[in-house]
């Protein structure tokens, strides 16, 4: 690691450290422990090491303490062989793999481990606690902390070929990691979008692949595409290889390359057209998945694959090499006479078989090398290779089949940790799709339910995704990973007996600005217990702007003014409204770190006022449906000019919706069964609004995957008028609604409810 790093690292932390010979941390006694990830077993001892100087003992078996740790402890203590507080740093060989303890005596402080990461950790955790309690002086708790991981693979994944990242953005998010204990760094290097490490038996990999002549704008999903017209891209030389691992290490991170076989060829394929099935010249210039593959009948092709490997295993130490393995198309295969005559002479039954036979193929030459292959879930299929470990991405049914038959597995799926999905249904950047909160990673597990005790161990453990087709740089990348990589860094670490959200949330205060000293600019929450329509009657007249990050301001404004400039501190105290204030009112509201940093705006329009009395009318079941044919960017769409419309039960996609792009207006009346507050929430791929009595209630609108929103309006028992526009644009179609009453029941529209 360069001085200049290691110096800055220091520097961030003396920022927040004031020396002191005495000290009043003792007033900080009641606070929960700062610690992230959650050690497993902690004991307070009562009173408190004090002073800012210690004397280090250390075994030799140890060896010398890194000078990135050595940076860090002088950051908060002075070293001195005369002083009477020691720093103890021994050898436990009862303490296996990645275990360490922590002992704090008043003049005494103790770390074991039997192993070097073991070490690390107990300074890991050390430093947190002289963090916390080194405002004012250092006055740390007297505890023992005895601890272990739960999980051997606490893992982050980046992709650099969608949109690629320095080292210097990938250095820093690998200290991120170690604040967190995460311990695999898993470097998505090649993909159809760019080629990012260099080859020097294939110098066109750098010259061509790493590049591509434009980007694709906005969301893929988009109807007609649009391209910016500039060209884009960039690799890692081999120097700069080393010198992540190198830094990685340090650090006590393993990183583990993937190299992408036998789909997502095309950034090789563009300059080496020869190694996919029609040896022509290949252009995929969006994001998803292209059909132009490694030609598996082509000896040309695992000769190529075998010179990129031999010089991967050259410079990466890790004993895995990730093939990828996923998402292969096999139509060009279906056609390749090379592919058919590769299966006949093989005697492969058909095409799943043949990518068995590329994976086992491959596999048996890295084993050769001295490594591992880890896969995607997709290697399972036509028979899983004889030493792969499974990461299982689509759900956890790979790695639940894969461990049953003894096969070490990764657990990391699409919908729970990946973490290029949106933060929150609101004020987020654009996403590719879903939705995973931080709450959504910290109550995950993932052990699959259904699997034997006898094959538990073959979990090694899981990471967080991290796709960039949607982030374009270092901000963007530390937004979308921060903090949702602490809740999977406690989930992996902390046994799941004594895991707690709110206990995390709280002891999240001090991750956060340890986050700050290392320049990370993970999301802030914005107060998102109001919603963007929201109902203020006599009996519910208040609104509750609170976060979960203690040491945060919420500013707001009611006159629809950027809180940022002049906005009214918010103390805690829910804002009340009264039912004369003139209606809507537009409240904006924002979350402002210590360290000035803003969260997004929330906007909410306030309706205040009785219930909306329900509507006298003759009903008969099923809304009334009218549907338009074309490519629609909006669901705002003119119905005046359709005549015809079909009644059917419920809330869902047309039944005479056509397969391609459309547009529909459903309209009728919402049954609801008592008086008060109502919470409507609707879901919909593509873009959808909801009207109630006029008043807009839900603004869905957009190109997206399923997405889903709510919003609040006041109503009387009843009857009560609506309109619902939707547009379908591609990929899936999805249109549900239901609502929250006011006893907290669930009133649903599916097929019930609903009447013209």
């Amino acid at each position: 690691m360069s001085t200049t790093r290691r110096t800055l690292i220091a520097m961030c932390l003396l920022l927040t450290v004031v020396f002191a010979a005495c000290t009043n941390g003792a007033n900080k006694s009641n606070e929960p422990l700062s610690l992230v990830p959650y050690p497993n077993s902690v004991e307070e001892a009562g009173g408190f090491f004090t002073g800012n100087i210690v004397k280090i003992q250390q075994d030799e078996e140890v060896g010398l303490i890194s000078d990135l740790t050595m940076q860090k402890l002088k950051g908060y203590l002075g070293v001195d062989e005369k002083s009477n507080n020691l720093l103890v740093v021994a050898k436990d060989d009862s303490l296996i793999g990645e275990a360490y303890s922590l002992k704090i005596e008043k003049h005494k402080i103790e770390i074991k481990a039997g192993t070097d990461n073991g070490i690390r950790y107990g300074f890991t955790t050390l430093f947190q606690l002289l963090d916390q309690y080194s405002s004012d002086g250092v006055a740390l708790p007297c505890l023992t902390i005895k601890d272990e991981p739960q999980y051997s693979w606490r893992g982050m994944h980046l992709d650099v070929c969608r949109h690629f990242f320095d080292v210097e953005t990938v250095k820093k998010m690998l200290d991120a990691m170690a604040l967190n204990k995460l311990n695999v760094f898993h470097w998505h290097l090649t993909d159809d979008q760019g080629w990012r490490i260099e080859i020097k038996k294939h110098p066109l990999l750098t010259e061509k692949s790493a590049w591509r002549d434009e980007t694709i704008k906005n969301h893929m999903a988009n109807h007609p595409k649009e391209f910016d017209g500039k060209r884009y891209g960039g690799f890692y030389t081999q120097e700069q290889i080393k010198e992540v691992i190198d830094y990685a290490a340090e650090l006590g991170i393993q990183v583990v390359p993937e190299i992408e076989m036998p789909g997502h060829a095309v950034a090789a394929a563009m300059a080496y057209p020869q190694l996919t099935c029609t040896g022509k010249p290949v252009l995929f210039n969006e994001w998803g998945v292209s059909d132009d593959v490694f030609c598996a009948g082509n000896d040309g092709t695992f000769e190529f694959l075998q010179d990129v490997i031999d010089e991967v295993v050259e410079l990466f130490p890790s004993e895995y090499i990730h093939i990828g393995g996923d998402e292969c198309p096999k139509d060009k295969w279906e056609k390749c006479p090379k592919c058919q005559a590769r299966m006949k002479k093989e005697g492969l039954k058909d095409e799943m078989e043949l990518q068995s036979y590329f994976v086992k193929r491959m596999e048996r030459y890295i084993n050769s090398k001295g490594k591992k292959i880890i896969g995607w879930d997709e290697i399972l299929e036509g028979g899983l290779a004889e030493r792969a470990t499974v990461m299982s991405w689509r759900g956890k049914v790979g790695g639940l089949e894969a461990a049953s038959q003894g096969h070490d597995v990764i657990i990391c799926p699409n919908d729970d940790v990946y973490l290029n999905f949106y933060q929150s249904s609101y004020n987020e950047p654009l996403a590719i799709a879903g939705q995973i909160t931080l709450e959504d990673v910290y109550n995950w597990s993932p052990m699959p339910d259904d699997l034997a005790p006898e094959f538990k161990h073959h979990v090694l453990g899981a990471q967080g995704n991290l796709w960039t087709e949607y982030i374009q740089d270092p901000e963007g990348l530390e937004y979308m990973a921060y903090p949702r990589l602490c809740a999977l860094a406690e989930i992996l670490w902390t046994k799941d007996s004594i895991r707690n959200y709110d206990n995390f949330t709280e002891r999240m205060n001090g991750q956060y600005k340890r986050l700050d000293n290392l320049g990370i600019k993970y999301r802030i929450p914005y107060p998102d217990k109001v919603l963007p329509v929201e109902a203020i009657t006599p009996d519910n007249n208040t609104v509750d702007l609170s976060v979960s990050i203690k040491d945060a301001k919420v500013y707001y404004t009611i006159d629809g003014s950027c809180p940022k400039d002049k906005g009214i501190e918010y103390y805690g105290k829910p804002l009340e409204f009264k039912i004369e204030t003139e209606s809507p009112v537009t409240l904006k509201c924002a979350t402002k770190m210590p360290n000035g940093r803003w969260s997004a705006v929330q906007t909410s329009k306030l309706y205040i006022g009785e219930p909306i009395k329900a509507q006298n009318v003759d009903v008969k079941p099923g809304a009334l449906y009218k549907l338009k044919e074309g490519e629609f960017s909006t669901a705002n769409v003119d119905f005046d000019d359709v005549k015809q419309a079909s009644v059917q039960l419920g809330i869902h996609p047309s039944d005479s919706a056509p397969n391609g792009f459309y547009a529909e207006q459903i309209t009728g009346y919402l049954k609801v069964p008592a008086t008060g507050i109502y919470t409507f929430t609707m879901s919909s791929d593509d873009g959808s609004i909801l009207i109630i009595n006029n008043q807009e209630v839900i603004d869905n609108d957009g190109f997206c995957y399923e997405r889903t929103r709510e919003g609040r309006i006041a109503l009387e028992e009843g009857m009560h008028s609506f309109m619902i526009k939707h547009f379908q644009a591609k990929y899936g179609s999805s249109l549900s609604l239901k609502a929250t009453a006011p006893d907290s029941s669930i009133v649903s529209f599916d097929k019930e409810n609903v009447f013209n």
